[in-house]
């Protein structure tokens, strides 16, 4: 009779008509209107001490470390951890899991998320978003061709019709990366109605979506590490970059909303990331971080912590896609589908050979200098101690709090 019954100890305590379960409650509708748009101005400021700045950027709430909140939870599930959240100082992409003792499969875990792009272009900020976790899962040595990822969707007052047009705007991006790099939407969650009220004022959450990505680890023993690991190594920069500098780190230093959000490839970004996964199991690469939040600065900081080793660089080999004038722009620029590729010196040319198709530029070496040099045009922008960039980086959040 199309009814759902339910029954306890053979009596009935629950019956309610199929056609109305699916079928009684109207169809809400709701009024979008997308107000957000990117806007673009030049740069009218001029940088001083580039070694100051990258301290600032390293110590914000966004990229300093998130140690003392990681340590609150068990980094342990039934021992089986194999990539953990913290690598004794650098930070990892993600984590790796063992679940079966007899084999050496993994399970990569990895995230993706940033609200600040969110206010200029929620459309890119979740292509973004989706791009981030899927790097982050490469990085952990993650097949894309074997990942699935989550969703959360964190929002104002889908009522007001400028949050539900930032929602579909959301999921049209969300849409976008997803079918574009050909991975699927398992499951995932919305929290909505993050608002307050106060007399005639608003205040909610900007718009925002979290990407959480699972994905399969063929092999437990390759998978790389975040930190720098021999001094004459080659550092390699993957992808391309570009003046996108709308929501970054760097222009939240300066109190400034406009610039260009990143935007995402997923043709491109597939190929990258499929290359990288095949280089990370043949051996050619001995530590990987993607570049995301403060862009290349803070990628390259992040590398040095764990084993004090220094590096030295380059700004004008970075590959850019367009043309830049700006050091500050290359160096903070959060554009998608970076990483940052650490290569035995032995090995440079079979990497560069089996990455022919891939664009990437060689923008220096591991040293044994304790120290973080950045050239450009024959000047060192920044020359710091990795013990000033460590201590920036491990006491900036928990210093603000």
């Amino acid at each position: 009779d199309k009814k759902l019954i339910l029954k306890y100890q053979d009596k009935i305590v629950g019956e309610i008509d199929l056609d109305f379960l699916h079928n009684g409650m109207p169809t809400v509708k709701r009024r979008a209107i997308c107000k957000r748009k990117e806007i673009i101005k030049e740069i009218d400021w001029e940088i001083k001490d580039y070694n100051e700045l990258l301290i600032n950027i390293l110590k914000n709430e966004n990229v300093a470390s998130k140690e003392w909140i990681i340590r609150q939870y068990d980094l342990e599930v039934q021992g089986g951890t194999v990539l953990k959240p913290l690598l004794e100082g650098s930070p990892s992409d993600g984590v790796v899991l063992k679940p079966l003792k007899e084999k050496d499969i993994g399970i990569a875990v990895a995230c993706g998320i940033n609200p600040s792009y969110g206010e200029i272009s929620p459309y890119w900020m979740a292509a973004s978003v989706v791009d981030e976790a899927l790097r982050n899962i490469t990085c952990c040595g993650g097949d894309i061709n074997k990942t699935g990822i989550l969703d959360n969707f964190c929002f104002g007052n889908p009522e007001r019709e400028e949050v539900m047009g930032d929602i579909v705007e959301t999921c049209f991006g969300a849409y976008f990366a997803a079918k574009g790099y050909g991975v699927p939407f398992i499951s995932g969650k919305d929290s909505l109605y993050n608002e307050f009220k106060s007399g005639k004022k608003i205040i909610a959450i900007p718009p925002t979506l979290l990407i959480s990505a699972v994905s399969v680890v063929p092999n437990i023993n390759k998978t790389p590490t975040s930190y720098f690991k021999k001094p004459k190594s080659k550092i390699v920069l993957i992808g391309e970059t570009y003046n996108e500098l709308g929501g970054s780190i760097y222009f939240s230093l300066f109190n400034k909303n406009f610039g260009k959000v990143p935007k995402v490839n997923p043709e491109k970004g597939k190929r990258i990331m499929e290359k990288i996964f095949q280089a990370i199991n043949q051996g050619l690469i001995i530590s990987i971080h993607d570049l995301s939040d403060g862009g290349l600065g803070t990628t390259l900081s992040e590398m040095t912590f764990t084993n004090n080793l220094g590096c030295k660089i380059d700004l004008e080999k970075v590959l850019l896609g367009e043309d830049i004038k700006r050091p500050d722009v290359i160096l903070f620029s959060e554009s998608n589908t970076r990483f940052l590729c650490e290569i035995e010196e032995n090995r440079i040319e079979e990497f560069l050979n089996f990455m022919a198709d891939i664009k990437l530029a060689i923008i220096g070496e591991v040293i044994e200098d304790e120290r973080l040099i950045i050239n450009y045009q024959n000047k060192n922008l920044i020359d710091l101690e990795i013990r000033i960039l460590k201590e920036s980086w491990e006491k900036g959040l928990s210093s603000k709090i």
